[in-house]
């Protein structure tokens, strides 16, 4: 006879998802590694997919891709909010202040070799980058908390 466990959580998955979509555009706060890599990662995807439709989109109508660049515009607008967000909890989790976050917005607007440089540099700093142990001024530490109680299920 097998025994099977499984994996209960107490959070349901809309609650999963709303707290964790509240938390995409909070400032305040810790993250951590795999949470900002996470963001980072799906941001490029979007961008990718959005290229991908731009460039085998036709122009035959009469006002071109319009339609399309406002779309364009409006989900870069939230991706950089977003992106940002996760950039000032990721410094919060390593003690530094959210200000910093604005080296890596100067330059990575500037779409050059060099922004994209500093811009990589900079994912790859917070990326292997030592949290705070503990609490620090920003917050506790985000891989401590328990939000739920966890149960096994035995079959």
């Amino acid at each position: 006879m097998k025994i099977y466990k499984f994996y209960i959580s107490m959070l349901s998955k809309k609650e999963m998802f709303n707290k964790n979509f509240k938390k995409l555009f909070s400032f305040q706060g810790r993250a951590t590694t795999k949470e900002y890599l996470s963001i980072n990662a799906i941001s490029v995807l979007v961008i990718i997919i959005l290229l991908i439709r731009g460039l085998t989109r036709s122009t035959d109508t009469e006002y071109g891709n319009l339609g399309f660049v406002i779309l364009v515009s409006l989900v870069l607008e939230v991706l950089v909010i977003v992106n940002m967000a996760a950039k000032v909890r990721k410094l919060h989790d390593i003690g530094k202040s959210g200000k910093y976050s604005l080296i890596s917005l100067t330059f990575g607007f500037l779409f050059t070799p060099i922004g994209i440089i500093i811009e990589i540099g900079f994912i790859i700093f917070l990326s292997l980058a030592e949290p705070s142990k503990g609490t620090n001024y920003y917050g506790p530490n985000p891989r401590k908390i328990k939000e739920n109680k966890k149960y096994w299920l035995e079959i």
